[in-house]
């Protein structure tokens, strides 16, 4: 190994981008500039925009790969956005490399059955990562909790005697939507940000003394937010001291039963202010037909930036948001909305991918009636509330420096 070891990220998407940018940033610092960045998807362009060089599907792509690239045509057409800031050539090379990857464990039939059923879920690029360790053969692997990519690219490093980091991005559990047969891969080192995580983690097969309680590296933004940081908004929205700010962060482009939401609200607490934040990828609907009640009612805050709208809330509202973990992270305290409330009761998505109520971090509405109980309840036990689900997590501010020195320390060891 060189003085100065090569480290191989491996993440899927913009929000796990988020967690490694910090952690790049601070390996540089310490002098890693041997640093191979693999931004699957929507990762590159995250990275590229935070100043981080990354190689994609397409610097995997050799001669020979005829049929792989006729896949990913043939496969472009019903997966690739141009919005996404994500190249054809680059969209072309991860849907024809991964499905050749299928065609090669499992025959073209199985695969094409495969595909139709899950989608890229049905991916597990064992071969393009053999590949992308082959090619800038790293001292350590790092990778992000998605499947696909980075459950490859950490199997195949420790078939290959490498050392491996997971970095988990919020409770350590396996959504719904992870097939059995792309299966958890345990890490040397798993790096998570709660002690939920850790508890999840351990259940799933990981031993203790692989777990590290470092916190979420994306998160530590929220340690250099100052206490007033939404004192101006709630003035620019017209709330005065004594007034009480309601969020609603949600999820999808549709809130079904957000005018039965803001009614339950308003019944239990007359003065208080209602607000609505969409997920910036959800947000095509305009905004008097997603709302579906007069504007006067509900103030949504698609444009104001997303810490500043946790400060300015009392109370945040979640089905299963990663915002809900940010919410606690603030100081807020949380209600999570059960499928009783009519909201995003869905094959996909559901309170339980995100189960803090079942922690004590977050309160549960269960349906619209216990939903004005639960928010009395937490405008007036809030810092209680609040302060009992920050004990389950590590605060934001180091998380960064710890992933690194773990990083460090296994490239060290190897």
């Amino acid at each position: 190994m060189s003085s100065v070891p090569r480290a191989l990220f491996v993440t899927y998407g913009g929000g796990h981008a988020k967690m490694l940018i910090p952690v790049i940033r601070d390996l540089q610092r310490r002098g890693w500039d041997d640093l191979v960045v693999l931004g699957a998807t929507t990762a590159g362009p995250e990275l590229r925009a935070a100043g981080i060089a990354t190689v994609g599907y397409r610097d995997l792509v050799r001669p020979g790969d005829d049929d792989a690239l006729r896949y990913g045509v043939e496969l472009l057409a019903g997966s690739h956005d141009p919005r996404t800031g994500i190249s054809k050539e680059e969209s072309t090379a991860y849907l024809g490399l991964s499905f050749e990857d299928l065609v090669d464990r499992l025959g073209e039939s199985e695969a094409r059955d495969r595909y139709a059923r899950y989608g890229r879920h049905a991916f597990l690029q064992l071969g393009p990562m053999r590949r992308a360790i082959e090619l800038w053969r790293p001292d350590v692997v790092v990778a992000t909790t998605s499947p696909k990519s980075e459950r490859a690219a950490l199997r195949v490093a420790q078939e290959m005697g490498i050392p491996t980091v997971r970095i988990e991005d919020v409770l350590g559990l396996h959504p719904r939507i992870h097939p059995a047969f792309v299966p958890d891969v345990i890490a040397d080192v798993v790096c998570v940000g709660s002690r939920i995580a850790a508890t999840n983690v351990v259940a799933a097969g990981v031993p203790e003394s692989h777990v590290r309680l470092t916190g979420n590296p994306s998160f530590d933004r929220l340690a250099a937010l100052a206490p007033s940081a939404g004192v101006a908004l709630r003035r620019r929205i017209g709330l005065d001291d004594e007034g009480s700010l309601v969020l609603f962060t949600a999820e999808e482009d549709e809130a079904p039963a957000l005018r039965d939401l803001v009614a339950a609200i308003e019944a239990a607490v007359p003065r208080a202010r209602i607000a609505v934040r969409r997920h910036p990828n959800f947000r095509h609907a305009e905004p008097d037909v997603y709302l579906g009640v007069p504007k006067a009612r509900v103030t949504l805050l698609d444009e104001e930036p997303l810490d500043v709208v946790l400060s300015a809330a009392d109370v945040v509202l979640s089905v299963s948001s990663t915002t809900a973990i940010e919410a606690i992270l603030r100081g807020r305290p949380l209600i999570q909305l059960g499928p009783g409330t009519g909201i995003y009761d869905t094959a996909l998505l559901s309170v339980d991918d995100l189960p803090l109520y079942r922690h004590g971090a977050a309160l549960l509405a269960t349906d619209t009636d216990s939903l004005g109980h639960a928010v009395k309840r937490a405008l007036t036990d809030g810092p209680a509330l609040a302060a009992r689900a920050r004990e389950l997590f590590v605060p934001p501010g180091d998380s960064a420096r710890r992933v690194a020195d773990e990083i460090v320390a296994i490239a060290r060891q190897a």
